[in-house]
């Protein structure tokens, strides 16, 4: 009887054609960057909001109007 071959777990990982561990590593990365990079993007236009407001004198949503009084 011959025997039976064993291809090694090693072997079948550096073989494959699916996404390696570092690939996914990469990916996950780049996504988690793209994300905060939008989230960067939109605290920089609410800071700039947030400034216009101020100038203009535009009260502070919740904030009683101090002009009625």
């Amino acid at each position: 009887m011959s025997k039976p071959i064993h291809s090694s777990i090693k072997m079948l990982d550096t073989c494959q054609t699916y996404e390696s561990k570092w690939d996914y590593a990469i990916n996950v990365a780049h996504k988690e960057a793209r994300s905060l990079a939008l989230r960067c993007a939109r605290l920089r236009q609410a800071i700039e909001i947030f400034k216009a407001n101020k100038r203009d004198g535009v009260p502070w949503p919740g904030d009683k109007d101090d002009s009625a009084q």
